[in-house]
């Protein structure tokens, strides 16, 4: 057997070794989980450094620890990189708003990425939205805000990678609270990479909200009227959805490794679940539930 066989590279044992010491990090508080964010936006160095290894780390126990030197400095360099980048953003104002006027309708597209997040409605009848956002974040923050035919486009969410400027746990408290209209239809499109959620849709006109999110937490409280088109895709967490004693519901569920709850009284088809009164509803919520790992808890409120 020549020397070359011998060698299996560092590749693999250095990435467990990093996940293992960042996943220790975490727990023991030193370092915000929301670093995992950015290190799924560096996959492509994982390959270049894996590429590196396959070329010299296999050859010699020398080439081993070159490619080792290589890896963590070309993974260190991508890191300051990206934050170069972020830190040549111009940040926007820790609270945004925007009138209501003469619209008639809007779609708001919010993807905060991490932190608690809080959408509820507005009191101030004179205002489609405002918006408070995290004052460590402000850097971070992308926002636009679009009008035709009396119809609104609002985007506002998290760029690059917060993490690097509070990278030893000063991102743990990221809290935005997003107020939006009850008095025009709106639609909501919401992608979370990491933290909580919580929408009190219950007095607003919501036409469709779509929740998508990687890790976490996210509770839905659903509009009292109307038809309502609710889709929620998770990762890995807890989802609870809470339906209006007025509203009927039809619930389509695809679960991997979770676990789910249902009212009682729904009729049970294959994953199809539906309340007895929604084919003859008026007012009624249209479910679709995909979750990998976790619970689900669908309930009317009231219950228990």
């Amino acid at each position: 057997m020549n020397e070359r066989d011998t060698h299996s590279g560092l590749f693999w044992p250095a990435l467990l070794v990093a996940a293992g010491i960042i996943l220790l990090l975490n727990n023991l508080g030193r370092l915000d989980w929301t670093v995992w964010e950015v290190l799924f936006r560096l996959w492509p160095v994982l390959l270049i450094a894996w590429g590196l290894d396959l070329l010299v780390g296999r050859r010699s126990i020398l080439g081993g620890l070159l490619s080792l030197i290589l890896i963590v400095a070309v993974f260190v360099g991508s890191l300051m990189w990206m934050n170069q980048i972020d830190e040549g953003r111009q940040p926007v104002a820790e609270h945004i708003t925007e009138p209501l006027e003469d619209l008639t309708s809007a779609q708001f597209f919010l993807d905060p990425a991490i932190g608690d997040v809080q959408v509820y409605s507005l009191t101030d009848t004179s205002q489609l939205f405002e918006a408070g956002i995290p004052a460590q974040t402000d850097r971070y923050v992308y926002y636009s805000y679009s009008t035709s035919a009396n119809q609104a486009e609002v985007n506002l969410g998290l760029t690059g990678s917060v993490v690097m400027p509070g990278f030893w746990g000063v991102n743990q408290d990221l809290g935005w609270d997003i107020a939006l209209t009850d008095e025009i239809p709106i639609e909501i499109q919401m992608d979370m990479g990491v933290g909580r959620v919580e929408l009190d849709l219950s007095d607003m006109t919501v036409e469709k909200v779509n929740v998508d999110f990687g890790v976490g937490e996210a509770v839905l409280r659903l509009p009292d009227h109307g038809y309502v088109s609710v889709t929620v895709d998770s990762g890995v967490g807890q989802t609870t959805i809470i339906i209006p004693e007025t509203m009927a519901a039809q619930i389509e569920i695809d679960e991997g490794l979770s676990g789910h709850t249902i009212p009682v009284k729904y009729e049970h088809d294959g994953d199809i679940y539906t309340s007895p009164d929604y084919a003859t509803a008026h007012d009624r919520i249209d479910i679709y539930v995909s979750q990998g790992i976790g619970q689900i808890s669908i309930r009317h409120a009231g219950d228990h």
